[in-house]
């Protein structure tokens, strides 16, 4: 059986030149692991693409494209979660009041993530972090989804790891296939 968080936290160890990533489990307990760039930097991308085959055929109104719609949505929950402050259970403030003893507790170390395995339809995600002996899920709404993929590109843009945003990927690609368009 797989733990499930209760809370993602993400920071960066210089010295180490990793990310942590720290899972705290309904179990009132802590893992943390470490991801690598190399690992990062096939995830954002292959993150995006998920969320952006799974997006509700409602999203695709007005005849847009489905990287456009995928956009808009991330820009929207995104700005949301500022408007509201508030980003339940990533935010670490919010985390601590609701699950202070996962959040208090000294985190196991579980080394380098092996895989992320990321499954999302319409409405959740689930992203499931596997180590070397354990396995944890964190599973929450879209919302949730985008926060997530945010605070790993804001981690690593802190960390100097110059990683492109998948969302600028895409929307580069988009003004990039008008422009082709608008030649011919």
């Amino acid at each position: 059986m797989r733990n499930l968080a209760k809370t993602l936290t993400l920071g960066y160890v210089e010295a180490e030149d990793r990310m942590w990533v720290r899972l705290g489990t309904d179990l009132q307990t802590a893992h943390q692991y470490q991801l690598s760039r190399r690992v990062l930097r096939q995830l954002l991308p292959q993150v995006w693409g998920l969320l952006q085959r799974t997006l509700a055929k409602e999203a695709l109104i007005g005849g847009i494209s489905r990287e456009e719609a995928l956009t808009r949505e991330h820009h929207t929950r995104i700005e949301r979660e500022i408007s509201l402050e508030a980003s339940p259970p990533l935010d670490e403030e919010s985390a601590r009041e609701r699950h202070p003893k996962a959040m208090e507790a000294t985190p196991t170390p579980e080394g380098l993530i092996k895989k992320i395995n990321v499954s999302a339809d319409d409405k959740s995600v689930r992203f499931g972090f596997v180590g070397s002996l354990l396995a944890i899920d964190f599973a929450g709404t879209r919302q949730d989804g985008h926060r997530v993929l945010q605070m790993l590109w804001k981690v690593q843009d802190g960390a100097g790891w110059d990683l492109p945003a998948p969302w600028d990927q895409q929307a580069a690609r988009s003004v990039q296939e008008d422009a082709v368009k608008q030649e011919t």
